[in-house]
């Protein structure tokens, strides 16, 4: 089935600066420096709202109940999968083998074996790790492999919610969407930050950033799709403006030393700019977002947030070993441009044409149409 509504690569860009940002915050030590966008975890709240935005943008309307050639729950869940899980593997495994290779050299590895087995098997299945691993991964993360990878299992369990809650009309979208932003402020507020979901201990915080991240998108994605176009092209260049102003005091935010942190502002990205710089930007589409080098790395978005991790320990590993070389800016921007360069290649070389082959292999044929007569 064809899902027929325009692409809006200026989204697309913002993924890509997301991204970008949460690859800048962990690579901070090979830069040389103590700080650098050490707020870039709010990234990932972005993340949840632009997917909650583009799944109701793209399929409710094929989802909700009346749809004139309604989808499948199990079609759904197919094109869910054929664009998370492979690259995911790929990074899975990227990351065994760096531990692998890890634990060999320092003699551990007869040690962590069982350690290491566990972490695989429910790693390639999508499953938290809730048995010791801290042999493996000093902050006991609960996908050992893939650090990020518990936002990618929120990802695909949000997006089981999706097709099930919209087949049933997505009621109560509101109610559920502020009961999570409450839930998420509460179980917050003695950290006083939202930067949780990937330890055992704070799970649950995971779970309610992605619920909340995903209402608001989708609740930002009804009021885009009810729009009046003809009344919106005159104040489409302020929009613009308003996108990018918005963009850039959330990048003040970002960069800002762990200081500053304060959980009301965080909420209030969440709750309020994120959602805005997404309708912003889907309705008045900037050109400066919509053309050029931030769709190629809005393309290669999720390449970079899913691999910067492992190329990240394996540049850190070869540094120590070369005593001339030492963490810097230059040496953080040479490994970055690797980065976005390795991104690209597997954007183009594996994660598009594994898509495809996982569309392709498991996706039911249409039924031929009956001959009238």
């Amino acid at each position: 089935m064809t899902v027929s509504r325009p692409h809006l690569p200026a989204l697309d860009s913002l993924r890509g600066l997301a991204a970008l940002a949460v690859c800048l915050m962990h690579a901070t030590p090979l830069f040389g420096l103590s700080a650098l966008a050490p707020h870039a975890y709010v990234a990932v709240d972005f993340f949840f709202v632009l997917s909650g935005f583009v799944l109701y943008y793209r399929y409710a309307h094929v989802l909700l109940p009346g749809a004139q050639r309604p989808m499948g729950a199990g079609a759904f869940m197919l094109r869910r999968i054929a664009r998370l899980y492979p690259l995911y593997v790929l990074a899975t495994l990227m990351g065994f083998a760096l531990t692998t290779l890890w634990l060999a050299a320092n003699g551990n590895l007869g040690a962590e074996a069982g350690a290491s087995v566990y972490a695989l098997i429910s790693g390639l299945l999508m499953i938290p790790a809730v048995l010791d691993t801290s042999g493996l991964h000093d902050a006991q993360v609960l996908f050992p492999y893939v650090d990020l990878g518990w936002s990618i299992f929120w990802e695909m369990v949000m997006s089981v919610l999706f097709v099930f809650w919209a087949k049933a009309g997505l009621r109560f979208l509101l109610v559920v969407g502020a009961v999570a932003f409450l839930a998420l402020a509460a179980a917050t507020w003695s950290m006083g930050s939202v930067d949780g979901g990937w330890q055992l201990a704070n799970f649950h915080v995971g779970g309610l950033r992605a619920l909340t991240g995903f209402c608001l998108g989708m609740m930002t994605a009804r009021v885009f799709l009810a729009r009046d176009n003809a009344a919106k092209t005159t104040a489409r260049p302020l929009l613009a403006w308003g996108a990018l102003a918005l963009v850039a005091a959330a990048a003040v935010y970002v960069v800002l030393g762990r200081s500053f942190t304060v959980l009301g502002v965080e909420l209030l990205l969440l709750a309020c700019v994120f959602p805005a710089v997404v309708w912003m930007t889907a309705v008045s589409a900037p050109r400066i977002l919509s053309v050029g080098p931030g769709v190629v790395l809005g393309g290669a978005s999720y390449s970079i947030y899913l691999l910067h991790g492992s190329l990240l320990e394996a540049t850190s590993v070869v540094l120590k070993r070369i005593p001339f070389l030492a963490p810097s800016p230059l040496i953080g921007l040479i490994w970055l441009a690797g980065v976005l360069v390795a991104s690209w290649l597997c954007w183009k070389l594996f994660e598009t044409p594994a898509r495809r082959w996982v569309m392709a292999r498991f996706e039911r044929p249409k039924r031929p149409a009956l001959a009238e007569g």
